[in-house]
Formats: C-alpha cells, structure tokens, sequence
C-alpha cells in the first residue's frame, strides 16, 4: 500500500525530481517567505507567508473546495505580507484572499516572469497595472 505522501504528490501532479530540486534548496535555517496561491478554478489569489512553504499549501489544499497553485513566492516576512495586503486592499475578496484580474494578480504574473527578482519599494508606483 502507498503511503500518504506519494498519493499526495500524485494527485498534484508533482514528480520526484521536482521535489528533490526543491528540498536541495532548503537551508537547515527556516526561510520565510511570501507566497502567492491561486485557486484554479474561481482564480482568486492569496498572498500569505509561511516558514514552510511546502507543508502550508499541503494545508492549504486539503482545506481548499477547489485545486490550487503556488505560483511564486518571495522573500519575506509578516511585514511584505501585511504591506501587499494593504496595497491591494481594493481588490480584497476576504481575509488574505484577492479578486483575479487586478494589480495583484499582474504582480503574480511579473514576478512569476522573472521581471522583478524582488519586491522592491517602488516597484507597483514604475509599473502600474
């Protein structure tokens, strides 16, 4: 019988490769970081951070109705996290979740294309949505 963790890795389509690439990049040193999840279905975005990336969308998913992506993460903390939330406060749907469609989801797809390596202040005042 197969162990919970391979099933989990089949059904998000995640490959051993894939997960062995990610775990080399792991420090022993917890990182925080701002992720960005959308939901695949309705679109809508969550910007939250985690220590653990990897075991908060574990969580994510199995509480989420509809599949989900993590679409990019970035350096950070509490502090990025809380300043994204106020910059995209319009755009609000509830909590920490964002309607697709506006300036949030054009930061996800820039920072997605490599076309800013960090959220650098400023960043959403030089390239407006």
């Amino acid at each position: 019988m197969r162990d919970a963790e391979e099933q989990y890795l089949d059904e998000q389509d995640l490959d051993w490769e894939t997960i062995v690439e990610w775990t080399s990049q792991v420090s022993p040193e917890p990182i925080s970081v701002v992720y960005f999840v959308r939901c695949v279905v309705t679109g809508a975005i969550k910007i939250g951070f985690s220590e653990d990336i990897l075991a908060r969308f574990r969580d994510l998913q199995s509480g989420a109705p509809e599949p989900l992506e993590l679409v990019h993460t970035i350096s950070g903390g509490i502090q990025e996290e809380r300043r994204l939330h106020r910059l995209f406060a319009s755009e609000r749907m509830h909590g920490e979740w964002f309607r697709a469609g506006g300036m949030c989801e054009r930061l996800m797809r820039d920072l997605s294309a490599g076309l800013t390596g960090e959220l650098v202040p400023g960043y959403l005042l030089t390239h407006p949505c």
